[in-house]
């Protein structure tokens, strides 16, 4: 969904589809946070580096935190950008002024300029959300 290469920080969905009528779950949030590879796929455990580890949790390394905030889950860090996930179809990022025109992803840039948000992960600018979304892909048996 989002990235910056100079602070090594990233995030990524794992979907899947859920009912009937197209829509997709969120299976998974992944978080690259310096040199941890964070896996959250519920509210009890997070998985820092291929050890469970119970929720709430916080990082002495990298300083962020991960705790349950009445229905939402919520990864924070210390330079301002944080996300939250409602355990079923919605992850949420947000970030500080800091940030502006420094991140890409499926989020966009941060520039105020919603003209360039649909930026493929190859650089270019797309009309086509299909073009747009495959982009990002991490897989190709991503839905």
């Amino acid at each position: 969904l989002t990235a910056n290469t100079n602070t090594n920080f990233a995030v990524e969905v794992e979907s899947e589809p859920c009912g009937s009528s197209g829509v997709t779950c969120t299976k998974g949030v992944y978080i690259t946070m310096g040199t941890d590879i964070i896996e959250i796929r519920s509210f009890e455990t997070a998985k820092i580096n291929n050890v469970d580890e119970p929720i709430p949790y916080r990082s002495d390394k990298f300083g962020y935190t991960i705790a349950m905030i009445g229905f939402q889950l919520f990864f924070a860090t210390p330079f301002g950008i944080d996300v939250s996930w409602d355990g079923l179809t919605r992850v949420y990022i947000t970030s500080g002024p800091r940030w502006m025109g420094q991140l890409e992803g499926m989020c966009g840039n941060f520039n105020q300029d919603p003209g360039d948000d649909m930026r493929t992960s190859q650089g270019e600018i797309t009309a086509s959300q299909t073009t747009f979304g495959n982009s990002w892909k991490m897989s190709e048996q991503c839905p």
